[in-house]
């Protein structure tokens, strides 16, 4: 690895944060890991905030993850072929969604903002089955990548990217940027696999 001394780690913007890296981290011109490590700084805004998970979590219970913000957390949503997952911040409250898991988006509704650093294992070799119609994804590993090769095995219509700062989602184009730790909604013309 290089020493961090001399370098900066990369700092990639998007609509519902930002993504950094820690100084001890070893620097790499796309990703910022430790080994087969990487880690994320979700900085949450007030409101909706589309995220993913972009590498496999230790410990994937959303209560343990974000532990440390769990006060400032009105709501986390997910999407799949049976409907909304929904997690309720209040212990009281029935939830139906009490795991994070790879290659799925998820809605953070937040009562303020926070951030919160999640830890994990790239796996480059996960898949998920996506289903007609709707779905809430994200992509693994730390690098960018575009629309058209995260989505090449896809007979996708369109794919979505909520803009915080409008409140609107905004249509991607086959050039746009898929970022890791953010989450995006694809409608599918058929069912496929999602392999990014």
């Amino acid at each position: 690895g290089s020493d961090l001394a001399s370098q900066t780690c990369q700092s990639l913007g998007f609509s519902s944060g930002t993504l950094s890296c820690s100084a001890s981290c070893t620097f790499n011109t796309n990703s910022c890991t430790t080994g087969d490590f990487s880690q994320l700084t979700y900085n949450l805004n007030s409101g909706y905030n589309f995220i993913s998970v972009p590498f496999e979590l230790q410990n994937n219970n959303i209560n343990v993850l974000f532990s440390s913000i769990l006060p400032q957390i009105s709501r986390i949503y997910t999407y799949d072929p049976t409907g909304w997952g929904i997690f309720r911040a209040n212990p009281n409250a029935p939830s139906s969604l009490t795991t994070i898991s790879t290659l799925r988006g998820y809605i953070i509704k937040m009562k303020g903002p926070a951030s919160v650093t999640l830890q994990g294992t790239v796996n480059n070799n996960v898949q998920k089955q996506l289903i007609q119609g709707w779905n809430l994804i994200g992509i693994t590993g730390m690098n960018t990548i575009t629309v058209q090769s995260a989505l090449q095995n896809l007979d996708y219509d369109s794919i979505w990217k909520y803009d915080h700062i409008n409140n609107e989602y905004t249509q991607m184009n086959a050039s746009d940027l898929i970022q890791p730790g953010v989450g995006y909604w694809i409608y599918l013309n058929n069912p496929g696999i999602f392999n990014p």
